[in-house]
């Protein structure tokens, strides 16, 4: 029983006070010796903190403390100031009045101290975001006033101390971002007057117990980052004090209570990344307060509620990554206050409901990618003017990109990759300058290419292959130093490549191939220090292979293979230290394999078929140790292997 292991703690406490062979009472310092003594014990920079605590000024006008009438000290508040030591030279016992412990966000650490139980009217304490380790000492149970307990941002462990359960005058807890361990105990349900409970970001395991279902006056619930597991008890329904809900990132299954429609004081419900399952009950409309409701991440089925449309104050929808089908409800346009609807890789069907959509002029961020969401993407997208982010990637929308897109000129993201749509892109995508992803690909549009795309300097990300694209690069590409990504294989583009192309020091993947450009590879790629795919093959280029491509050196495949390249293959090549794959083949390259070839170690697959190669194969070539593909068919190679080939274990292709 907890009132038993009360009472055996405080007689163990009474032993240790007046049967020590170091009579407390006897030797007890005055309360500005131990602040004192104490601050000698913190290391030099801190005693500078604290350099108002000297002998000759009255210690109630030190920096951190305040006393009562009497002289007493009562509150000890240093927060954030730099100090750096333990508690174990702070001798509590000599601080009889203190109500107030304030050492939130320095660098102390160790363990707490027992002593700590001494400070018999203490109320408030924040040790958070310190360095302390070792576990909660159960002598916290004597600490009868406590009120705020704040051991947030430590390095602790072990589990939470049963006493604790016996702080009836406990209002705020926050044990978050430690290491606790164990289950959750079903005492905390017996404190009365708990408003808050944070134990997110720690190790704890096991079922959320019923009992936090008697916790009347909670209001702050935040169980993430652990691994709990099980059914959410219908009990938390009873919460009805609660105002945010987060149990994130954990592994509970089982269904979203029905209950949690009586929560109508909720303003957060977080329930992503877990593995909760079933349809979402229509209860959930009844949450009137809802401000962010996230589902994300679980196994949900079913449709989503027509009742959602009642979350009048809603201002973020997340529902992504789950099984849910049917229809978008027409009930979403009565969100006027969202700011992002995100359902993202679900089974969702049917056509977007265009009237409703056009309702949530606030909405900022709306993706509806990886659907089976069908028909026309409707014009009324545009009104929404405050977009910043628009995914309609991966599903089967069909007909023309509406001009009305170009109203959405805040934009920094428009996918709509991988869908059936047709037809040139309207002039008016022109209009949105601030975009820094672009994805148009696997679509069968046509036409030109917008010039305007990286017009203010903002674009990482363009990829728009596998469409049939006609005419030249974007003009705005050149001086693209934002560019991260570029993908434009597979269509019908043409123009010298040597002139459309500057240096892009973020870009890391470009790939060009199956195109009509033509011209020579220009220098510049060598500047390109972050690049580790270049791949223009199937085009018309011609000229050498620039020497500069070896100050590239964080590439890992290059692939120039059917194009017009001739010339000698550049010994400085052998600088790629990183290449994976080289592929030549399909060229006009002659002179002699260069043996620094060799010096490829992680080198996998390496074709110069099809050239005009000559002279023997170098030994060197044994040292690329990694190699699993060897292809030197059609050339002028002599026809003897070295022996030195054989040393190559993984090769599985050699031709």
């Amino acid at each position: 029983m907890p009132s038993s292991f009360i009472y055996w703690q405080f007689l163990f406490f009474l032993i240790l006070v007046f049967l020590s062979p170091f009579n407390v009472l006897a030797s007890t310092p005055s309360e500005p010796e131990t602040l004192l003594r104490w601050k000698a014990s913190l290391d030099n920079k801190s005693q500078s903190f604290l350099s108002s605590w000297v002998e000759d000024s009255h210690y109630s006008r030190w920096v951190g403390i305040a006393c009562d009438e009497g002289s007493s000290i009562t509150n000890l508040s240093l927060p954030n100031i730099g100090l750096r030591g333990t508690l174990q030279s702070l001798n509590f016992i000599s601080l009889p009045n203190l109500m107030w412990l304030d050492l939130r966000y320095n660098s102390f650490y160790g363990d707490l101290p027992q002593q700590i139980c001494n400070l018999s009217k203490l109320t408030f304490l924040d040790l958070s975001y310190n360095s302390f380790s070792g576990n909660i000492p159960p002598q916290i149970s004597f600490l009868q006033s406590l009120n705020f307990f704040s051991l947030a941002g430590n390095q602790l462990n072990g589990q939470i101390p049963e006493g604790i359960g016996s702080l009836s005058s406990l209002s705020v807890i926050y044990f978050d971002n430690n290491n606790l361990s164990g289950s959750l105990p079903t005492w905390i349900g017996r404190l009365p007057n708990l408003s808050r409970l944070f134990l997110n970001v720690n190790r704890m395991y096991g079922p959320i117990p019923q009992e936090f279902g008697n916790l009347s006056r909670l209001t702050h619930l935040d169980l993430s980052f652990n691994n709990f597991f099980g059914n959410i008890p219908s009990e938390i329904g009873n919460l009805t004090s609660l105002s945010q809900l987060y149990v994130r990132q954990n592994s509970l299954t089982g269904p979203i209570p029905i209950s949690f429609g009586n929560l109508q004081n909720l303003s957060r419900l977080i329930l992503l990344n877990n593995s909760l399952s079933g349809s979402i009950p229509e209860e959930v409309g009844m949450m009137r307060s809802l401000t962010m409701l996230d589902f994300a991440r679980n196994n949900l089925t079913g449709h989503i509620p027509a009742s959602i449309g009642n979350l009048s104050n809603l201002e973020a929808l997340y529902m992504f990554r789950n099984h849910l089908s049917g229809f978008i409800p027409n009930e979403i346009g009565l969100l006027v206050s969202l700011y992002a609807l995100q359902l993202q890789k679900n089974k969702l069907t049917g056509v977007i409901p265009a009237t409703s959509i056009g309702n949530l002029t606030r909405l900022s961020s709306f993706y509806l990618g990886e659907n089976m969401l069908a028909g026309s993407i409707p014009k009324e997208i545009g009104m929404l003017q405050s977009l910043t982010m628009l995914g309609l990637q991966q599903n089967k929308f069909s007909g023309s990109i509406p001009t009305s897109l170009g109203n959405l000129t805040r934009l920094r993201e428009l996918s709509l990759f991988d869908n059936d749509l047709s037809d040139p892109i309207p002039p008016t995508i022109n209009n949105l300058t601030s975009l820094e992803t672009l994805q148009f690909a696997d679509n069968n549009l046509n036409g030109q290419l917008p010039d305007n795309v990286c017009r203010d300097g903002l674009l990482a990300y363009f990829i728009a292959q596998n469409c049939n694209f006609t005419g030249q690069i974007p003009s705005s590409l050149r001086n693209c130093t934002s560019l991260i990504r570029l993908r434009l294989q597979g269509n019908q583009l043409t123009g010298n490549i040597s002139e459309a192309f500057g240096i892009y020091p973020k870009l890391n993947y470009i790939e060009l191939s199956d195109n009509k450009f033509y011209g020579e590879l220009s220098s510049k790629w060598g500047q390109c220090s972050n690049l580790t795919s270049l791949k223009i093959s199937n085009n018309n280029i011609s000229g050498e292979i620039p020497v500069e491509l070896g100050q590239a050196t964080q590439l890992r495949v290059i692939d120039l293979s059917s194009n017009h390249l001739y010339g000698e293959i550049p010994k400085e090549l052998g600088r790629l230290t990183w290449l994976l794959d080289l592929l030549l083949d399909g060229n006009k390259l002659s002179g002699k394999i260069p043996i620094e070839i060799g010096m490829l170690s992680n080198l996998k697959r390496l074709n110069l078929a099809s050239n005009n190669l000559s002279g023997s194969m170098p030994d060197q070539l044994g040292e690329c140790s990694n190699l699993i593909e060897l292809n030197l068919k059609r050339n002028q190679i002599g026809e003897s292997i070295p022996q030195t080939i054989s040393n190559i274990y993984a090769l599985r292709s050699l031709d």
